[in-house]
């Protein structure tokens, strides 16, 4: 019976419902009566499904899962947690939040999959290869799409950090929106929750203006910076396609950093007017009269300023250009990481094979290669880093951790939340009290000050030094291409946003 009421509690709240219809089927209701089922809104402890919504929101310790591909990797986290609360040994809760869509959207269903998958392995490795105190219990906090429910879900999670749960932080957010930095700013400046960012790179989400938030991924302004210090292009060789959309954070932000490096740089200035669109109303037809308008300048690389659906539409009008005689090199920042897995961008390879005279990169926080080909640095990250979460998923250590769905490090994410979680247990575990307490949530957020030098956390993805505001400074940046040949997302080379790998002592920078 309690087998049946797990895999009841794990099922969709549509498929509950039917579930209880049969019952009263099978069971046969008295004649001359009319049955009404009320509507069902709790879909596990912690979870329901909100008035006017269609999916399910809420915290939960793995019991339930938000759509089936995360069953089995939800599984492993519930038995860890029941391992952790039953070993009698002191223990903190940190949460992930993000969106795990119950409804059909392939690609943000692979990027949390493969979020949770990462947070989890952190979490594994936290509480079996490390000695140290406390243990780690982790819940998963599904604010909805673009964290509709940020707020409601923010306070189920204020409760646990006041309760017997212990929860000391929360890390995630994979998505720069002015919802996510709206949900950041209550937790931390309501609630006074720690909180980690995972891929949120804009610079409109600023830890100096939000004390408690920690960044361990390199910013925009970084990631561009690095970019185009390896890319070695001339500004006047530039052309700008700008994303104008107001309450896109990510892609202002991605503005901004290439306008910095091209058209209001110091060195020449691009003689081209930006291309601009709203992605909340734009056509194909938009796409094909910028092409015409790219064909008819010099520029030979296009910085593209917008998300991976509009870059996929701009690719194929770029396949089907006029001037087919000249080569062109597309390039965006971490957003790109996405490209991959959306249908779109599959639908398009045909425009960019080899011979058509595009090539697609984009700067992003890591790649599977970037620590173990290409001679890297002896500092700012290393193989050995790397290994240590890698091992887990393609190593002699898979079986070990058990079964977590199917597995891919190329396109970063995993590597993102691993790095994430693991700063945040690194808050905690820096700053134990005395007899393995469990350290106070003001005792963390003033952690985030320390992690540097010796304290640095070593990442998988690299060192992750932050300065004196909580952002992630001189981190790696890995470039890397689009090719139409599987695997898709091929490793160029590491960059640096000052030039130059960080020193040994991974120093501090004012923020």
């Amino acid at each position: 019976m309690a087998h049946l009421w797990h895999w009841h509690r794990a099922k969709p709240p549509l498929v509950r419902l039917l579930h209880y219809a049969l019952v009263v089927v099978l069971l046969g209701p008295p004649a001359g009566y009319l049955i009404s089922l009320p509507f069902d809104t709790s879909c596990a402890k912690g979870v329901e499904r909100r008035e006017g919504d269609s999916e399910c929101t809420g915290v939960t310790d793995g019991g339930y899962a938000f759509f089936d591909g995360l069953g089995p990797v939800f599984e492993r986290i519930r038995k860890e947690n029941d391992r952790v609360e039953d070993s009698g040994k002191p223990y903190a809760t940190i949460a992930l939040m993000i969106p795990m869509p119950e409804e059909d959207n392939d690609v943000e269903r692979e990027r949390a999959l493969r979020e949770v998958q990462g947070a989890h392995l952190a979490q594994y490795r936290a509480n079996h290869e490390e000695k140290h105190s406390p243990q780690i219990r982790m819940v998963l906090a599904n604010p909805g799409p673009d964290n509709k429910r940020g707020k409601e879900v923010a306070d189920q999670l204020a409760d646990m950090a006041s309760g017997d749960d212990r929860l000391r932080g929360v890390f995630g957010f994979n998505r720069s929106v002015t919802s996510t930095l709206e949900t950041i700013t209550y937790l931390t400046q309501t609630k006074g929750i720690p909180v980690v960012g995972g891929s949120i790179t804009s610079v409109g989400i600023d830890p100096g203006k939000l004390p408690g938030l920690a960044k361990a991924v390199p910013p925009d302004r970084d990631q561009a910076e690095a970019l185009t210090k390896y890319l070695d292009v001339e500004p006047r060789e530039t052309f700008l396609v700008e994303d104008i959309r107001s309450d896109d954070l990510y892609t202002r932000s991605v503005r901004e950093a290439f306008r910095a490096e091209t058209i209001e740089s110091r060195n020449a200035r691009t003689p081209y007017a930006p291309e601009q669109f709203d992605s909340s109303n734009v056509l194909p037809n938009d796409f094909r009269q910028m092409v015409n308008n790219l064909c008819d300048s010099r520029a030979t690389t296009v910085y593209f300023s917008g998300r991976v659906p509009e870059l996929a539409q701009f690719v194929r009008a770029l396949g089907r250009r006029g001037c087919m005689d000249k080569h062109y090199t597309v390039v965006t920042l971490s957003g790109g990481s996405l490209l991959a897995l959306d249908p779109a961008m599959k639908a398009s390879w045909g425009d960019f094979e080899r011979g058509k005279g595009i090539d697609v990169k984009y700067a992003t926080v890591t790649h599977e290669d970037a620590w173990t080909t290409n001679g890297p640095p002896p500092t700012g990250g290393s193989a050995e880093d790397f290994h240590g979460l890698s091992r887990f998923i393609t190593g002699p250590k898979r079986t070990e951790v058990g079964d977590i769905g199917p597995t891919d490090l190329t396109d970063g994410h995993t590597v993102t939340a691993h790095d994430a979680a693991l700063t945040m247990i690194e808050g905690i575990r820096n700053r134990q009290v005395a007899g393995g307490r469990v350290p106070t949530l003001a005792d963390v957020r003033e952690a985030w000050r320390r992690l540097h030098g010796d304290s640095k956390v070593r990442g998988a993805s690299g060192w992750i030094c932050l300065d004196n505001d909580g952002n992630a400074y001189n981190k790696a940046v890995a470039i890397v291409r689009l090719d139409p040949d599987p695997p898709h997302i091929r490793f160029e080379k590491l960059a640096w946003p000052t030039g130059k790998p960080p020193t040994t002592e991974c120093k501090a920078h004012a923020g």
